[in-house]
């Protein structure tokens, strides 16, 4: 009368999964949105132009979409 602990095993690595995947993608836009509002005064304090900081901050969103295909290869190992 057992045989259903298997798939509560499977159902319990897959919520730690989500609830993993969930974490880090919360703190990865955390990081995000504090670079869109920290990023420009700390930008002209250190004298780089605006085209050079919205550059900084193009570059790091490219960067995040390109490895994303990387992330989803890696996560479906």
């Amino acid at each position: 009368m057992m045989h259903g602990t298997g798939n509560m095993e499977v159902r319990s690595r897959t919520t730690k999964a989500q609830f993993a995947l969930f974490l880090s993608l919360t703190i990865n836009i955390t990081g995000q949105s504090f670079l869109l509002v920290a990023l420009p005064p700390l930008g002209r304090r250190l004298g780089f132009s605006d085209i050079q900081t919205g550059a900084i901050l193009s570059i790091s969103a490219l960067l995040l979409m390109a490895s994303a295909p990387l992330w989803d290869i890696s996560a479906n190992e």
